[in-house]
Order: structure tokens, then sequence, then C-alpha cells
């Protein structure tokens, strides 16, 4: 029977390809307040870009996708879910957004029960926010259309002694040393995602608690590029990864390094984007006006405030400029008055 404890996971020692992963991360981490402290402009429209970035991948995985109009009438303006896809993206937006404000949080079964209950807020569900009562497994389709069983996650009478244990071993490891616990946390995650306690959701907890505890060690570069877009990038390679990684779990013999290892190589990419971010803005002036047009003609009808968000490389002064120099030269129109402003394409214009 498994035995969570993850001091004992590393007694062995680390394999030289992981400490070479840490040793990157490391190097890049340094640098990451260089960024978030010389250029709060951009940071904050990253952040704002990388909430949504999540939202959008996150469901994608699930394979869950809506159009870009109600992506933006529900993130960006804030407009009432209409259908289970919409409440799934919304309310993973609003977890991960309060989560990256949230002080330390102390990990327990109440909190992931809580955690739940607000990713499936808008839901109908009665089983948001419990752990489950019955045995489940997960299934996949091979090649030939057959079914079959992918993974059996833990007994259903087994997961409110797992979920405890495991957050308590956790939490010990946590409060002995806060910058020894990155490898710990990943742990955590594949622990978590073995056990699987909710019916559904499973999933999409796990990257909410992978973002959280990696801003927590430190690496805030999760708040301004989607950790879930890279998953999502990688995906196919994820799940062969977590199958190996989980083999013989409940015996104790799982090999937690072949998951560990994988995610590291994630933040790794998280980090170089991160940088290459700003290395574009400081080499590469994009043509905001271009850039307005193209985003006009996609979403038809946008506010200021909405393509400051769409456009996190440009300031809001710059953004002013170009639609003044585009209502100018009769290329846009706008309608309405204040806040309540939106600016479209001229009819004239949408022709080809």
């Amino acid at each position: 029977m498994k035995n969570i404890n993850y001091k004992r996971i590393f007694v062995k020692g680390i394999d030289l390809n992981i400490v070479n992963l840490l040793t990157q991360i490391h190097e890049y981490k340094g640098r990451q307040n260089i960024y978030i402290n010389n250029k709060k402009n951009e940071i904050n429209k990253l952040m704002k870009q990388s909430l949504i970035d999540s939202s959008i991948y996150s469901n994608k995985i699930e394979e869950i996708e809506i159009s870009n109009k109600r992506i933006k009438d529900i993130l960006i303006d804030n407009e009432a879910p209409k259908s289970d896809a919409e409440e799934d993206i919304k309310g993973y937006y609003q977890v991960l957004n309060n989560l990256f404000k949230a002080e330390e949080i102390q990990l327990n079964p109440n909190f992931l029960l809580d955690l739940h209950y607000q990713l499936f807020q808008y839901s109908n569900s009665k089983v948001k926010g419990r752990f489950k009562l019955n045995d489940n497994y997960f299934l996949e389709t091979t090649l030939e259309g057959q079914k079959e069983i992918k993974f059996i996650p833990t007994k259903s009478f087994l997961i409110n002694d797992f979920v405890s244990s495991m957050c308590n071993k956790f939490n010990e490891l946590k409060h002995d040393n806060k910058q020894n616990i990155v490898l710990p946390s990943i742990a955590f995650i594949l622990d978590f995602l073995c056990i699987s306690p909710f019916n559904y959701g499973n999933n999409r907890i796990s990257r909410i608690l992978l973002n959280y505890l990696l801003n927590y060690c430190g690496f805030a570069v999760v708040k301004y590029v989607s950790l879930e877009k890279i998953i999502y990038k990688n995906h196919s390679q994820y799940q062969n990864i977590l199958q190996k990684s989980s083999y013989k779990w409940f015996e104790n013999q799982n090999n937690y390094f072949i998951f560990i290892e994988f995610i590291l190589k994630i933040i790794l990419q998280v980090y170089k984007e991160f940088e290459s971010l700003f290395t574009t803005l400081e080499y590469k002036k994009i043509d905001v006006a271009k850039e307005i047009v193209k985003l006009l003609l996609k979403f038809k009808k946008l506010s200021k405030n909405e393509l400051i968000c769409l456009l996190p490389e440009s300031s809001k002064r710059t953004i002013e400029r170009y639609l003044n120099s585009l209502l100018k030269n009769n290329l846009i129109s706008k309608t309405g008055i204040g806040k309540s402003t939106k600016y479209t394409i001229k009819q004239a214009n949408t022709k080809k």
C-alpha cells in the first residue's frame, strides 16, 4: 500500500539531468526580478494575458473550446457564462487569479475541496467541492477504436486518508525549508493525479496547484507566461510521461523523477519564452496600427481597454495615439461615449 513520504523520494540523490535543469532554471530565476521590477507596465499586461491564455489552454487540454468573441465577453467584459464550456473557462480564470493574489496557503483537504468548488462555481453539479464516493477508472481509445482502461486511480474509501497524508507530509517539508520544496512540489502534483480524488476536474486542479506551488517557490514567471500553454504544446508527451511515472504508484515502486524531469523542462521553456518576450520588445517595434486593425477584424468590436489587454507589448498611450490616427484616416469608427466607447473597422474597409 502507498506510503507518501517526500523526504524518502530524494534519499538516494538526484539524477544529473535534473541537477542541470535546476541550475539552468535558477539562472533564469535570478534574472526574473530585473524584468519584473523594471518593466512594470509590460509585466502587468503580460499577467492579464497569461491568465487568459492559461484559462484557454487548460481547457483546450480537456478538448473544451469556445469562440474568441465569447472568450472576450466572459473574461475581459466579465459577462456571465452561457454554456458548460464557458463555465469551465471562467471558473479556471477566477481561481487562478485569486491564487496568484493570495498569501501563503495551508494545503489541506478542506482547501482542495474549496478549490474544486470554486473551479466549478458556475456549474449546477451536486458533486462539486466533494471527494468522489464511488470508484472509477479512465479509458482511452486505441487506434483500432477499442476502449481500454488507461488508469485506475485510488479507491474511493482511501481518498480521505491519502489526501490528508499527502498534505501533511508536504506541509512538514515546506515548513522545514521553503527553498528546497521545488522537487517535492512536483512530486505532490503526481501524487494528487494518482489519487484523483474528484469525480472530474482532477487535471485542472493539478495545473492550478502546480502554478500556485511554483509561484510560492519563487518562480514568479508562471504569472506572466502561461504554464498551461506550454503543457498543451507538449500534451502527448505529458500523457506518456504521466503514465510511466505513475506506474506501480500504489505499490511504492513508481519513478517520480520521470515526471519531475519533464515538468522542469516545461518550467525552463516558460522562462525562455518570458525572456524572449522582452527581447522582442527591446529589438522589434511592432506595427501597432496593423495589430489594432487585425484585432478589430477578428473581434469586430473592441473597447480601448480591451485593446490594451490584447496588446500587452504596447503602452496605453501608444494605443491611444494609433487609435486617433486610424480614426483621423477614416479607417476605423467609434460608437458610444466614455467607457462604453467601442471601435470597429469602417464598413468600406472590410470589403475585398
